[in-house]
Order: C-alpha cells, then structure tokens, then sequence
C-alpha cells in the first residue's frame, strides 16, 4: 500500500498471528521454515534528499538470498546472485518502489506461494500521516502527492493483473486488498 496507509500495522498483525520471528525490522519476519513477511511500502525508505524521479526495483529478494544493511545496501549470497539477476553487491537508493506485479510473478515463478497484500485507506488520512514525515513541507507536498499517483498506478496495475482468487491447483490468491477503514471497523471478522 500506500506509504502510511497502514501497511506497518498490518505487517505487525500478521507476524504476530504467525507467530513470527522479525528479522530485519520493518521489512522482513519469518515464521517458521516456509513462511517470510515482507512489509513494502510505495515507496518504500527514507525521506533523505530532494530528489525527482522514480526509482523501481522489480522485486526484493527473500531472505535467504540477501543480507540488507542500513535499508539500502543489499549483499546477495552466492547461489542467489544468478537467480536475482542481482550483481553481489547490489545497492537499492534510499526510497524506492517495488513492482508489485514483477515482485510476485518473480516468486510465482520459481514455485513459492507468494501473494501480495495492497492496503488502502481513505486518502485524506493517508496523506496526513505521509506529511507528518517530510522534513521540507511545501517541496513534499508535491513530491507526496507525485509519489501517490506512481504508487497507485503500480497497485492498479496489479490489481488488473494478478489473480485474487484462491483455488486448489494453484494455491493461494495472488493478490489480495485489505482497507484498513474496515479492517478497524470489522477488526477480528475481517481478519479471519
């Protein structure tokens, strides 16, 4: 989702409800062997420079594969660098977006069940929470709103194309929406 739309509350309600271990905070949990959390934002890092443009990353490795070291350095492990596609020490900018679909067909694609969670909120709220943030108010308030159009359109791209129905030849839904508005009003019921 969104960047604060809820996307860290949620991330905490699953990995508690899994019974997860955090492995890098705010980014990654696992539970168990065969379940990994991974909470990404759009966009996703630290409000740092003033700077333009949109930098996409096409997926984030699992968590077997990379080292990740102060957000933006990622070290890949040797078996992983083919497979990535990654060079070995491959750096990510400060903030970044990930394509949601590329993220999952990637996944998809070498046989792991992988389903993107979006988030919503009401955006008014949203954009309150995104602004309480920035440390150069009236620059951000464009750059917020630019980002918001880019992050929405990477959400409705994958919402258009990923498959949010669930059957048993191919597993899980790929995709799956979640308002945070209901997900407070319902809590439990919407949950499970």
């Amino acid at each position: 989702g969104l960047e604060s739309s809820g996307t860290t509350f949620l991330y905490q309600t699953l990995s508690k409800a899994l019974n997860a271990t955090v492995v890098i905070p705010d980014l990654s949990a696992r539970a168990g062997d065969d379940v990994e959390i991974q909470h990404i934002s759009q966009p996703w890092g630290l409000f740092g420079t003033k700077t333009g443009g949109y930098s996409t990353i096409d997926l984030v490795p699992p968590l077997g594969c990379a080292s990740f070291y102060d957000r933006e350095e990622v070290i890949l492990s040797d078996r992983c660098q083919e497979e990535t596609g990654l060079d070995p020490e491959h750096e990510y900018p400060l903030r970044f977006f990930v394509n949601i679909t590329s993220h999952v067909e990637w996944y998809r694609s070498r046989g792991v069940d992988c389903t993107a969670i979006i988030m919503t909120r009401d955006y008014s709220t949203h954009l309150d929470g995104k602004k309480k943030h920035m440390l150069w108010p009236l620059f951000w308030n464009r750059v917020a709103a630019a980002e918001d159009r880019y992050g929405k359109q990477l959400m409705v791209e994958a919402m258009s194309v990923l498959d949010a129905s669930i059957s048993p030849a191919r597993g899980l839904a790929e995709m799956v929406l979640v308002s945070y508005e209901t997900l407070m009003f319902l809590r439990e019921d919407y949950l499970f």
